[in-house]
């Protein structure tokens, strides 16, 4: 009897919600832990967005179960059946999971139960999938991309559910299923597991969160520090620090100090997730690390630094390969959110919290839930600012100018970054401008729909590479009719920008200005941007001066991708052609149409167009002979996969060249009823340019409300510079390489 007593107690032990891995650590214990849950149903029924989270996932899960399974043989691209199906297959078995301990129902750890078994019995079966249209193909999908966000949050899954499954079924589910997945994505994937890329970050994560769930530290150890037959040796500080791989690795090498992550917004958003979660599985797990605060919290400054990378409607801006609807609403920004308040408890992720009207079942959801439901929900905190790029700082970055009305604002950009890996762009001292979170000037982003079948599975079109990724299609110059280092990633790659100036202490004005040397051979540019807001300007006024140098004679041309209705063009001589013909032949041109084009000789011409409700006028120096073209988006496009839209670009042929541009948003219009329209013209006359003395200029103009505007600048970028000339018989002093006088 003492016997049998002493089995019955081993069983029950072994099946109870505190049975623990070979680790040592209880489930669940990747993001949820068993005090959270705990906090959680205690507290569900008083905030009725955590209520409601619940609610939502529960009406969708038991909808899924009433349907049945299905696990089919995988063999269709993204977008395709199969794939969606495993991509349902991984979020409801989630969403069971985290269902199964805040309800503790146990038709929800049964479903996942059935639907791992069934897993198991496939997987050893599974040769690499039959679309072999990836550098890396997956088991389940077409790229091995995809199992990895399988596997997140079906590791989530099984350690939610751990304690409910038998001990057959979870011998089977690990020796068939997780087990060998975690060998797939790591030894027989060293390419993927290796490389410092948001691939391989949610590769580390894969593996690294099965190591946490099967008590296989070895699994940790090589997602935190990468796969290598000969490991770094040292003490653990030693090996952070000198990651050559793995987790380390990344948190090292693609996020600047702000957090910054070096691919830009979009994908910045794309490798939340895995950063996110793993860390708070590193730290449930093993708090010690301290992995929130390691390299002075770059994961917490990462999320927060994520947000200031959105416009005003939450949005982010579409630098490199992007999809530019993409926003805060999106599911990994809302995990990054909760869980980095609960390690952080910044006022703006309460703020977003409060526009995603959502939040995870987590500890850092009910901490969230919390904050907004006490009534006093702050505004995220938008100012002029940079964004530094590179590990230390010293590889570019972005530059942000704000303008002071709130409710009408504006935002501008000025990028001067790396080139952000295999999903940059070769835009260098490339600008943005929105208004109210709305593009005025645009980044069109990548030519891609995401899990469309029809477009080669959602996959990147061949029109990312050719044109989106092109300099063509940004705002910026570019020579010779190529792109920034001739479009070679391995060139782009070596150079970014360097911030010469860059100044928002003033109440009238606001000023950035950034230099690319030997963004062509032989060929240096620069660029000023100063926003222009005294009191009597509504609306901010950008001064854009581009500068090239060159001991050679080149073309230059000056691209601005505007949005919006052509409503006036003030040019000498304007030919609309009827015959549609490219505008280049590379760089992006060469999907551009040539709708019209003018010869302008006159001091200043004038391209005007109305953009949601507001119009806008380009006003341009022409201190040397300029040709102005108009193009629309479409040449060489038989598959219509870019969108129909225009640009405007000015063309000189010089050794040195130097375009001056006024960029001025004025007037309205009422579009529900067609009748208040106002101060539909430009409101500026007469820009000219005077150079005062050997590196010295002001630029000048006249606007109706009376003022006369002077924008003195310095060649010299020192900050501390002082600077006297003489201009109308006045003298005139200034210190530092950008002053702006209203008069």
């Amino acid at each position: 009897m003492k016997y049998f007593l002493l089995i019955f107690c081993f069983w029950i032990s072994f099946l109870s919600p505190s049975s623990s891995t070979a680790k040592g650590h209880e489930h669940p214990s990747l993001i949820l832990t068993k005090a959270s849950v705990k906090e959680i149903r205690d507290n569900i029924n008083k905030y009725p967005i955590l209520e409601r989270t619940v609610l939502e996932m529960k009406k969708r899960l038991d909808a899924t179960i009433a349907e049945g399974i299905e696990v089919p043989i995988p063999k269709d691209p993204a977008g395709g059946y199969t794939h969606e199906q495993h991509k349902e297959n991984y979020r409801r078995m989630y969403e069971a999971g985290i269902l199964y301990q805040v309800l503790q129902d146990p038709k929800y750890a049964q479903f996942v139960d059935d639907m791992l078994m069934k897993y198991a019995e496939m997987f050893p079966t599974l040769p690499l999938h039959p679309v072999k249209k990836s550098y890396a193909p997956g088991k389940l999908f077409w790229q091995c991309l995809n199992d990895d966000n399988w596997v997140v949050y079906t590791a989530q899954a099984y350690d939610c559910v751990y304690d409910a499954i038998s001990p057959k079924h979870r011998k089977i589910i690990e020796k068939d299923l997780l087990r060998p997945y975690a060998e797939f994505l790591s030894k027989e994937n060293l390419k993927v597991f290796n490389r410092i890329h948001n691939h391989g970050v949610w590769d580390v994560a894969a593996v690294g969160m099965l190591g946490y769930v099967l008590g296989d530290q070895q699994l940790v150890e090589q997602s935190l520090h990468g796969y290598f037959k000969k490991p770094l040796k040292g003490d653990e500080a030693f090996r952070q620090a000198n990651a050559r791989a793995g987790f380390y690795a990344h948190l090292n090498q693609l996020f600047g100090p702000e957090g910054y992550y070096t691919e830009g917004p979009y994908y910045h958003r794309y490798a939340l997730t895995p950063f996110i979660l793993f860390a708070e599985a590193i730290s449930n797990n093993e708090p010690e690390r301290d992995i929130f605060h390691y390299r002075n919290s770059v994961l917490l400054k990462t999320v927060d630094c994520l947000l200031q990378l959105t416009n005003e409607k939450g949005e982010f801006l579409p630098f490199n390969d992007a999809i530019p609807e993409m926003s805060i609403n999106a599911p990994s920004v809302i995990e990054g959110v909760d869980i980095a308040y609960k390690h952080e408890q910044n006022p703006d992720f309460v703020a977003v919290a409060a526009l995603q009207n959502k939040v995870t079942i987590s500890e850092g959801g009910l901490m969230i839930a919390k904050a907004l439901a006490s009534g006093d929900v702050p505004r995220i905190r938008r100012h002029s600012h940079i964004i530094k790029d590179g590990q230390h700082g010293d590889q570019g970055g972005i530059g942000f100018l704000y303008s002071k009305n709130r409710a009408e604002q504006f935002a501008l950009t000025l990028k001067y970054s790396t080139h952000g890996l295999s999903h940059g762009h070769y835009d260098k001292l490339g600008l943005t401008l929105y208004k109210k979170g709305k593009p005025v000037l645009q980044d069109y982003g990548a030519v891609r729909y995401v899990n469309v079948e029809q477009k080669e599975g959602g996959r990147y079109l061949p029109e990312t590479a050719k044109f989106a990724r092109q300099s063509g299609s940004h705002n910026v110059m570019t020579c010779d009719g190529k792109s920034h280092f001739d479009g070679n990633i391995k060139e782009s790659s070596k150079h970014w920008g360097t911030l010469m100036a860059f100044d928002v202490d003033h109440k009238d004005y606001q000023a950035i200005r950034a230099r690319q040397n030997h963004v062509y051979e032989g060929v240096d540019m620069q660029r000023t941007i100063v926003q222009i807001q005294d009191t009597s300007l509504r609306d901010p006024i950008y001064l854009d001066v581009m500068e090239g140098f060159s001991k050679e004679t080149h073309q230059y041309d000056l691209s601005y991708q505007y949005l919006g209705q052509i409503m006036d063009m003030k040019f000498d001589q304007y030919t609309s052609h009827q015959t549609l013909s490219p505008i280049g032949t590379q760089a992006g041109f060469e999907y551009i149409w040539k709708v019209a084009e003018a010869e302008t000789t006159t001091q200043n011409a004038q391209f005007s167009w109305l953009n949601h409700e507001v119009f806008y006028t380009i006003t341009t120096l022409n201190n040397a002979p300029t040709k102005q073209t108009l193009g629309e988006y479409g040449a060489n496009d038989p598959n219509f996969n870019l969108r129909r839209e225009p640009m405007y670009m000015m063309s000189r042929r010089a050794d040195d060249v130097r375009f001056v541009n006024l960029i001025e948003p004025h007037g309205k219009i009422n579009p529900a009823t067609n009748e208040l329209v106002r101060d539909t013209h430009s409101q500026i006359s007469d820009l000219k340019e005077t150079n005062l003395a050997e590196g010295l200029n002001v630029v000048q103009f006249q606007h109706s409300n009376g003022h006369t505007y002077q924008v003195f600048l310095a060649a010299n970028s020192d900050k501390a510079a002082k600077h006297t000339a003489t201009l109308n018989n006045e003298t005139v002093r200034w210190q530092g390489p950008i002053s702006v006088v209203v008069k």
